[in-house]
């Protein structure tokens, strides 16, 4: 648990010093450490969703979206996410995460972080996350106004998303 707050901690001290981006997207570029790796010789599995957690601190951070949840008195809560893996990463490979808030309704925001190495597609994880002020859920539209309109891929993608979870919930 002291690790991996300190990846966090670490993860936030890097995105400080780097520069903001654009509201809705961001990226970060790590390489594979042995403490990621399991017996296997390759990052685990559960480590993605680690990585994707502080993708998503980096995302909130550089985009100006923490400031305004501390200020508000708000927190980003993750409600489900679902990933793809599509090749492995090696120890000491470099990877970028891009992160994307892709889409948004009254309550959610879905956010897609992708695993990059050496522009070949590694993993993909779609996340369904809400912001909470005051023990009730904050309408996305409410902070980003209207949503973009869904490809079909995104559309057919969330819809899986909200039917696995809501089969796990049931």
């Amino acid at each position: 648990r002291m690790f991996r707050c300190l990846r966090i901690a670490q993860t936030l001290l890097r995105a400080a010093c780097l520069p903001r981006t654009a509201a809705l997207t961001g990226s970060f570029t790590r390489r594979v450490r042995l403490t990621d790796c399991d017996i296997f010789g390759h990052m685990n599995h559960a480590r993605y969703l680690h990585i994707t957690e502080l993708a998503r601190w980096d995302f909130l951070l550089r985009s100006g979206l923490l400031k305004q949840c501390l200020t508000h008195k708000r927190y980003f809560v993750v409600a489900g996410q679902s990933i793809t893996y599509r090749r492995e990463l090696k120890p000491f490979q470099q990877y970028t995460v891009h992160s994307t808030l892709v889409h948004w309704d009254l309550k959610w925001m879905y956010l897609e972080h992708t695993f990059r190495s050496n522009d070949t597609l590694v993993a993909r994880a779609l996340v369904r996350a809400a912001v909470i002020q005051s023990g009730r859920r904050v309408a996305p539209v409410d902070l980003y106004g209207t949503p973009p309109v869904l490809s079909d891929e995104y559309t057919k993608l969330l819809g899986h998303l909200e039917d696995t979870q809501t089969a796990v919930l049931n």
